[in-house]
């Protein structure tokens, strides 16, 4: 498939802030290139390749999740088969046995949120490439269409629905616990609306979203990419000090170091304008090459803190149940009591 269809691309470059564009076959002047171009060349990958490359490591991990989500079912109901201690004790384990089909969905889900940023990224540069191959192209319109707005268009109706009609028991449910909680279970869930937080993955995912767009769409024109990303960091930024949504304090603190790096990064970019010297582009370089590694640091560390929060969460599932079944026994003796 992408032999036939390289044989049909004549694509322009991606935008280039030191030589002019060319066709994918003619050697650019310059030797400082930027944009996806420059990362593509990262990945020794043609720029008009990225989505294919990002689409099909999406669908691998696809696979990846439907494989890891059947081995849990296959440990959950092993568990129940042989009444182990870890089946009276995880009651995760019951409602993965009850709702595979939840499982497989929380896996796909998942998968989507890894992906959700490249994948769109890479399917607005590859509608910008309008001379490459209409499959392609037809595929990128697809992901957009359907993964990009449509999935989380409808999972955001279905998680914002319980909190504007104050339904707090329906999140609660496995299909919430299970399905959708993957997209605000590291924001507050109180029982109010003042303090709950579930609805702010809507920001995270418009962030997203607008970022490829920007990104993605506008490599020809590197004043638009950098006005763009500074009023969209610092609105995010604004919204994540602002609102605090994040449970943990350790990852409130993270994602505001993350945002507060993304920010400084796109106003380096701008000394890189005219005729800046030499050395001073060097020396920026050298600066945003330590950024970038702090960044790296600080989301490795959000993976971490996550991993073991849902880790924690799973461990201690049983604590919710067990505090009801605690709650109900107070209540029969109070009832025996009264009537006594």
């Amino acid at each position: 498939m992408v032999n036939f269809c390289s044989n049909l691309i004549k694509s322009p470059v991606a935008y280039n802030s030191d030589s002019t564009c060319a066709d994918i076959g003619q050697p650019t002047p310059s030797s400082k290139e930027t944009g996806l171009t420059s990362f593509g060349k990262l990945l020794d990958a043609p720029d008009y390749n990225l989505f294919f490359i990002a689409f099909i490591s999406f669908c691998f991990t696809l696979g990846v999740a439907l494989v890891i989500v059947l081995l849990i079912w296959l440990f959950a109901w092993s568990c129940k088969k042989l009444q182990t201690s870890l089946w009276k004790k995880w009651s995760f384990l019951k409602k993965a046995v009850d709702n595979l089909h939840l499982l497989i969905l929380g896996g796909f889900i998942r998968a989507l949120i890894l992906f959700y940023y490249p994948i769109t990224l890479f399917a607005f540069y590859q509608l910008a490439l309008i001379k490459d191959c209409w499959l392609f192209i037809f595929l990128a319109v697809i992901c957009v269409t359907f993964l990009s707005l449509g999935a989380m268009a409808f999972c955001g109706y279905k998680i914002l629905r319980p909190y504007f009609f104050e339904n707090w028991d329906e999140y609660k449910k496995p299909t919430y616990t299970i399905f959708y909680s993957s997209l605000y279970s590291q924001y507050h869930e109180e029982e109010d609306k003042s303090s709950n937080c579930v609805w702010f993955f809507v920001f995270t995912t418009t962030y997203d979203f607008l970022r490829a767009i920007i990104i993605g769409l506008g490599q020809r024109s590197a004043i638009a990419q950098i006005i763009g990303l500074l009023v969209t960091e610092a609105i995010f930024f604004f919204l994540i000090v602002k609102y605090k949504p994040y449970k943990s304090r350790m990852i409130q603190w993270l994602k505001t170091g993350i945002s507060i790096v993304q920010f400084v990064v796109v106003i380096l970019l701008i000394p890189f304008f005219g005729n800046t010297p030499l050395v001073y582009r060097i020396v920026i370089d050298y600066i945003m090459k330590s950024m970038q590694f702090i960044l790296t640091i600080l989301i490795f560390s959000i993976t971490i803190v996550t991993l073991y929060i849902v880790i924690r969460n799973l461990i201690n599932g049983d604590k919710g149940s067990k505090n009801d079944e605690k709650d109900d026994d107070d209540d029969k003796r109070e009832i025996i009591g009264d009537k006594n």
